[in-house]
């Protein structure tokens, strides 16, 4: 007899909802980052602290969109290309590397991602919980008519009158 437990559409489909449950914890965080780092940075501007949080709210982005990346490459088995860190970064000043990302246009998209994967993500949990719930419950819709056939049966043999409804 074969085994078909472990064959390579159930790895996938465990990938797919795995992907899809963790959608909505990682989606929150990934909001909450954004736009906690995004307010107080604009907000602190005005006295100079909030240039640094912009950055490094801007340089949280970039990195969780490469986890992100990395993480749906890995669990849906999708092909990404991956960016190559550049080697003059760390040789530039404060300014220069700020602008250089505020000019990339992965750090804008990144950031859109970001704000959209909390909606996204609750969703794709909405949906990975319920679809598997209704299926179970339709599934074993014809068992609890036969069980309440047989306890209306149980109860008319014992002569205890039945209300229609």
């Amino acid at each position: 007899m074969e085994n078909h437990f472990n064959t390579p559409s159930k790895s996938t489909t465990m990938s797919n909802i795995v992907f899809l449950l963790l959608s909505f914890p990682l989606g929150l965080c990934y909001f909450l980052i954004t736009v906690i780092g995004f307010s107080l940075g604009i907000g602190t501007v005005v006295i100079w602290i909030g240039l640094p949080i912009l950055f490094a709210t801007l340089f949280l982005i970039r990195v969780m969109a490469e986890a992100e990346r990395r993480m749906v490459s890995n669990l849906l088995h999708l092909p990404f290309p991956y960016r190559l860190q550049e080697r003059d970064e760390p040789r530039m000043r404060f300014v220069r590397r700020f602008g250089k990302v505020l000019s990339d246009p992965s750090t804008w998209t990144s950031t859109i991602y970001m704000i959209l994967k909390l909606p996204l993500g609750i969703l794709n949990f909405v949906v990975a919980l319920t679809l598997p719930i209704v299926s179970v419950a339709l599934t074993l819709l014809p068992l609890v008519y036969l069980v309440n056939l047989f306890i209306d049966l149980i109860l008319i043999k014992n002569g205890v009158p039945i209300l229609d409804s």
